[in-house]
């Protein structure tokens, strides 16, 4: 549901409680609209106020007759969101009834700061200098809604009198035309508009308490959810960031505010295994392309948008906006009243890396992405697309941080009285390294394991492309044959291969003899560590030429290939990678498959051995 409908998925995850009752029948709920739908409403023509709107656009050039067709029409909906309106939305009439009135509460002296309403959609604010002008106003408004048949939603409508800046005590209420009354708000009360809670003037503090509150609430339904980790950050980016985001350059926010808000959200991934308590922070907020989980940053957002609402109000050359900067003090949240504001500096992108990328443990996976011969973009791949859970991926990333909680971390790191021996080879120091990829008890069983599952999606690919088989299997349930044969094809999985003259390395994971284009291919997996990927790959054609002067001779080949296929136990991968799958019929879906296999099996490795 989160790929197909987002909104849907919010509304689900934000219900409070199941609705009882049955679901109504599509007739019953056709009834119902038809009822609706079905009964006339007529404006009223004859109202005063249209034609003095008449009269005011007489000048207006008008526009030339346009034919709309149906074509047209299924054009422009295609393009539309379901829940928007098609076009712009609009009550310029009523907007201008009420500035016609001259009344308003004046900010200074003159046309410009007079203030008579604010309206957005079906929301109307007026303000006025006295009660006989607020009734005025009113009288409009209510005129206006009888003419195009609606009605006040008295329930949702209050009044506020002040005088020398203090609400008034005991106020009467106000009495409309049709002897319905709004009724006036008291000291300590407040009214939501446009969904901050404001009296004289909105309560910052409540209103932040608020926000922080819901944005820690959406934070952790979304990490209650089996979103796989990338969709659980997306979500937290779009629906619980917004929140606070709304908020930004009308409320104001400390630094430390911001910072503390956002080490909360840290806290609660934390809470959930999203994210290891001493992994890199500076990762967490670095696009996923660059290696990172691609959470927005409140510090960073708020500055952004605040700097992007004063430059338009600083650029607005409008008398009324003028006004406004001239009675914006330095208490507000734009600071409009400074002009030469000096804005404190924030961290970049490449600030952020720098700092990963300078500390001992963290850094170390990155220095490797920045490598010359690395392929940054394919390397990280796996990030954006493997769809793993997000605990998973909090504690792939905590190994590649390197704050895996080994007896070598505990000894040399956290300064605890333990051996830092292995607990299995009892020889080596027990580091994320040795265990990940260099344990001579993990080779025969759990490292085979995982490095024939990164050769089960390429030995399917083969499969598949030579027509020896008709679908690809996922990895972990295949079992590979160890010779397919059709057509004058031979794919061999794992076998020793019988030559003239001895040689050494007559092993390799995959070979592929076709005596039809008398070409050849031999294959090998490794999943090395991520610092020997380039040893290994060079290793790996050397180790097999020899194999492949004899092949080419029995077979009596025109060519034969080694491609040596490495991952790393991180799912780092060479430069070389895109030749490689010229070379061999293998896609990025391919690539994908073999990472995650890899991630995903280094990750059980670790976690099978802490927990001895």
């Amino acid at each position: 549901m989160f790929r197909e409908n987002r909104k849907q998925f919010f509304r689900k995850l934000e219900a409070q409680k199941q609705v009882e009752g049955e679901m109504p029948s599509k007739e019953s709920l056709q009834e119902f609209w038809a009822g609706i739908w079905s009964e006339p409403k007529e404006h009223d023509e004859g109202s005063s106020w249209i034609g003095d709107v008449k009269e005011k656009c007489e000048d207006m050039t008008h526009m030339e007759k346009v034919v709309i067709g149906v074509d047209d029409v299924s054009r422009v909906i295609k393009k539309s969101h379901n829940w928007k309106a098609p076009g712009h939305d609009a009550m310029n009439p009523l907007s201008m009834l009420i500035n016609d009135l001259k009344c308003g509460y004046k900010m200074s002296e003159g046309q410009a700061g007079l203030i008579p309403h604010q309206l957005y959609l079906d929301d109307l604010k007026l303000y006025a200098g006295n009660k006989r002008q607020l009734k005025k106003m009113l009288e409009v408004v209510e005129k206006f809604s009888d003419t195009i048949k609606m009605e006040f939603g008295l329930d949702k409508c209050a009044a506020v009198h002040v005088r020398k800046g203090k609400v008034v005590e005991g106020a009467e209420v106000l009495e409309l035309l049709n002897g319905e009354v709004i009724d006036s708000l008291e000291e300590g009360g407040s009214y939501k508009y446009l969904g901050m809670q404001q009296l004289l003037q909105i309560n910052s503090n409540d209103v932040r308490k608020l926000v922080e509150k819901k944005v820690l609430a959406r934070v952790r339904k979304v990490c209650k959810t089996y979103l796989s980790g990338r969709s659980k950050i997306a979500a937290i980016n779009s629906w619980a960031i917004p929140v606070a985001v709304y908020s930004f350059g009308v409320l104001k926010w400390s630094k430390s505010s911001l910072q503390a808000l956002d080490r909360k959200i840290r806290v609660t991934l934390t809470k959930f295994r999203l994210h290891h308590p001493r992994s890199s922070i500076q990762r967490l907020y670095i696009p996923r392309k660059e290696g990172g989980r691609g959470l927005l940053c409140l510090e960073v957002m708020c500055a952004r948008q605040c700097e992007q609402l004063r430059h338009y109000f600083v650029q607005n050359r409008s008398e009324f906006v003028e006004v406004i900067q001239e009675k914006n003090l330095a208490f507000g949240a734009l600071d409009l009243a400074s002009v030469d504001l000096v804005e404190s500096p924030l961290m970049s992108l490449e600030d952020r890396k720098q700092e990963w990328r300078g500390k001992e443990l963290h850094g170390r996976f990155l220095r490797v992405l920045e490598s010359q011969n690395v392929d940054k973009e394919w390397s990280t791949e796996w990030l954006r697309t493997s769809g793993i859970f997000g605990e998973t991926e909090g504690f792939i990333l905590s190994i590649q941080d390197e704050v895996i909680s080994t007896r070598g971390y505990q000894r040399h790191v956290m300064h605890q009285d333990v051996s830092d021996r292995c607990r299995l080879c009892r020889v080596q120091n027990e580091s994320i390294q040795h265990v990940c990829g260099g344990c001579s008890v993990l080779a025969p069983r759990e490292y085979l394991e995982r490095h024939n599952n990164v050769a089960k999606v390429v030995h399917q690919a083969l499969a598949k492309n030579l027509k020896l088989q008709e679908e690809e299997q996922p990895y972990y349930r295949c079992k590979p044959p160890q010779v397919m044969e059709a057509g004058g094809v031979r794919l061999l999985w794992d076998s020793e291969m019988v030559t003239d003259r001895a040689v050494e390395a007559n092993r390799p994971d995959i070979v592929v003899i076709d005596q039809r284009k008398k070409e050849g291919l031999i294959i090998d997996i490794a999943v090395p560590l991520d610092a020997n990927v380039e040893r290994t790959v060079v290793e790996k054609k050397r180790k097999y030429q020899p194999l492949a002067v004899e092949l080419k001779e029995i077979y009596n080949l025109r060519k034969i290939t080694v491609a040596p296929v490495v991952i790393s136990t991180n799912g780092v991968v060479l430069k070389d990678w895109k030749k490689l799958m010229e070379t061999l019929p293998l896609t990025t879906n391919h690539l994908k498959l073999m990472q995650k296999a890899a991630v995903l099996g280094t990750a059980n490795i670790v976690r099978k051995t802490l927990a001895l």
